[in-house]
């Protein structure tokens, strides 16, 4: 005798419905997968692209480096204390001074930026004055200890003139902590920018 199996009240086992666990595990395993592999290096022209995926910088700063036909990647890497990086995108890098924009990744690979620095800039008639900027301009150097990012905007190459700002990493952001200008490129002291006269901070 044949026995029927009765089906009433049974759940379904659709494909698409047991497809679904499939699909967030390949999900989960590509986001785990994406968050071992390591961060791009810095060094050619497909380096520089891959950080472009991450990053997402403007096709302003992508021409403005594109334009210069200069070898490279345009990325330097700086290791910050919280294990992350601070990232600095090259957009032209000019004679004795390039602009570039700037970006925290952290270890998880999460990104902040471009970061909005207040500087002080020159609009030309000597007298230097406090902007919001993404693009930043000058010679920058940064130290993992303490945090602290300067910025050397020369007036020329000869660096006797300009504007060095100082600024101090906290949170996902550079604070302004000291500014300092000398307007006359006239060859004299001090060449030192840190014997430079004060701005106010």
């Amino acid at each position: 005798m044949a026995i029927r199996r009765s089906t009433r009240g049974a759940r379904s086992s659709s494909p698409a419905s047991a497809a679904l666990p499939c699909a967030a595990f390949l999900a989960f395993a590509v986001t785990v997968a994406a968050l071992a592999a390591p961060l791009p290096a810095a060094k050619t022209a497909r380096d520089r692209a891959a950080w472009r995926a991450i990053l997402h910088w403007p096709a302003q700063c992508e021409n403005g480096w594109r334009a210069t036909a200069v070898p490279g990647a345009g990325i330097e890497l700086m290791p910050t204390a919280t294990s992350g990086e601070l990232v600095a995108v090259e957009c032209s890098p000019g004679a004795y001074q390039g602009d570039a924009m700037l970006y925290l990744v952290d270890p998880a690979k999460q990104v902040t930026g471009p970061l909005v620095l207040r500087l002080y800039g020159d609009p030309g008639n000597g007298r230097p004055e406090l902007v919001m900027a993404t693009t930043i301009l000058g010679v920058l150097d940064f130290t993992e200890k303490t945090g602290t990012l300067t910025v050397l905007d020369k007036y020329r190459g000869l660096g006797d003139c300009g504007i060095y700002s100082t600024y101090r990493l906290e949170h996902e952001g550079f604070v302004l902590t000291g500014a300092r200008a000398k307007t006359a490129c006239d060859g004299k002291p001090p060449f030192s920018p840190q014997r430079w006269p004060k701005l106010p901070a």
